[in-house]
């Protein structure tokens, strides 16, 4: 809407008028301040556009903004914040970013073993974190690609057959593809066997929880991970089970380590 079609609509009482003049300086202020940080990031991220595609970028990048504001300003348990997909739609990014095909799960049919309980309540397994960036920069042998994706059950192969993995304050997490820098002698962390969990088999999933180790899991994307930032994104355990949310019983694998 433009600014010319809202003071068109303006009644003539005076004070009436006064109380709109000020809605209407309040909406100019939100529009020159949206611009301006859509300008900011463009020169942050080196964007550029034709005269055409720069307005519908800016509507894109105003909508996200506003969304990871939103966000933000409630209770949740993780941030939101802007980044290099912030003037892109969700739709655009399953596209031109994200996988089509779905990957060749190797966690697809299990050899797990059910136990018989009883289970703990509750588990908190966040202590002990093992070196992330080890397996962006050195596990593509095993059919991983760094940031472009990967499984968890192929890292852990790695892992058995790579003979450890460092800590994460030796090995610290870039977020970035670098050159592998595994020094064998500060392995910290070493598997034994892979563990895969059968498709959809949610109650295994909490069972190896409980009893065994952390489970990791493929992750279907949804349109809020794009502009997640820090915190717990969901909890999934905790929201709602036996439906398969976001694909995360298809791909459910854990390793067993060696002691």
């Amino acid at each position: 809407m433009q600014i010319g079609s809202i003071i068109a609509y303006l009644p003539v009482d005076s004070k009436a008028l006064e109380g709109h003049n000020l809605i209407c300086v309040v909406f100019v202020f939100v529009l020159s301040t949206e611009k301006f940080r859509f300008k900011s990031w463009m020169v942050q991220h080196k964007k550029k556009y034709s005269a055409e595609e720069y307005h519908r970028r800016q509507q894109v990048f105003v909508s996200n903004w506003r969304k990871i504001n939103a966000h933000n300003a409630r209770n949740h348990t993780f941030k939101m914040a802007l980044n290099q997909f912030s003037d892109m739609t969700f739709d655009e990014i399953k596209r031109t970013v994200l996988w089509s095909q779905p990957q060749n799960c190797s966690a697809t049919k299990g050899n797990y073993l059910r136990g018989t309980g009883p289970y703990p309540t509750s588990v908190d397994w966040r202590k002990n974190m093992q070196a992330e960036q080890q397996l962006v920069d050195c596990a593509q042998d095993f059919n991983n690609h760094g940031c472009e994706g990967g499984l968890p059950s192929q890292a852990f192969e790695y892992i058995l057959y790579n003979k450890g993995i460092m800590a994460e304050d030796a090995y610290p997490y870039q977020g970035r593809d670098g050159v592998c820098k595994f020094q064998p002698k500060q392995a910290v962390a070493f598997v034994k066997e892979v563990a895969n969990i059968t498709l959809n088999d949610e109650e295994a999933m909490v069972e190896a929880v409980a009893l065994y180790n952390p489970v990791s899991f493929a992750f279907e994307v949804t349109d809020g991970f794009l502009s997640y930032r820090k915190g717990i994104y969901s909890r999934y355990f905790l929201i709602q089970r036996g439906k398969n949310m976001c694909g995360l019983a298809a791909c459910a694998s854990y390793p067993i380590p060696r002691v």
